[in-house]
This record gives structure tokens, sequence and C-alpha cells, in this order.
């Protein structure tokens, strides 16, 4: 079985953690670009840490959440991660689209 970790008893009145992204998907052409925020609540620390699910092959994100999109068509998420509570994120979807060609590419 897993090991729950306790709570701190003194967090007991403070809201939880959430993370949302803007927006939560967008569609961008090959090579192109799209820029993300993020919004923590429920902590001081309003820090994130900015990912590409995918790792490399789904293109690259800045710390300021600019989304820089791979040389390949796809479907790619950008995750934003608190960094008061790494257990708590937003996904946003992107889609890699090549020339103007518009829908998924099987």
């Amino acid at each position: 079985a897993a090991q729950q970790v306790l709570a701190d008893p003194s967090n007991g009145t403070r809201p939880p953690v959430v993370v949302t992204v803007s927006p939560t998907s967008a569609t961008v052409p090959v090579g192109g670009s799209a820029t993300f925020a993020a919004t923590v609540t429920g902590s001081d620390n309003t820090a994130v840490t900015w990912s590409v699910q995918e790792g490399a092959a789904g293109g690259s994100v800045t710390e300021g959440g600019a989304y820089t999109a791979p040389a390949a068509a796809g479907t790619y998420h950008v995750v934003v991660t608190s960094q008061a509570d790494v257990t708590k994120s937003a996904t946003a979807t992107v889609t890699v689209v090549s020339g103007s060609i518009t829908g998924t590419i099987q």
C-alpha cells in the first residue's frame, strides 16, 4: 500500500494550493509560439515551474510561460507546477499543426 503523507495540522485553516493555466489549449504552427500564464492561489509562494510533458520532442517553454513548438506536428502538453506544493499542477494542451492544415494529423 502507498504511504499517505499527513498534512501539517497547522495548515487546517488554509485553503489548498490551486494552480491554473491560461489559456488551457492553443493551436500553433510548427515552430510557432504561444504564451501561457499561471496563477497560484492558496499559498504565499506563487512561484511555478514550467515544463513540456513530452520533453524536448514536444517543444520548449521558458520560465515565463513562453512556449515554442517543435518541428513536428502533434499534440503536446505544457505543464505548470507549483513550487509551494509540487503535487499541484495544471496542464495546457497544445496542438501543433503543419502549414495551413487544420485538425489533427494521424
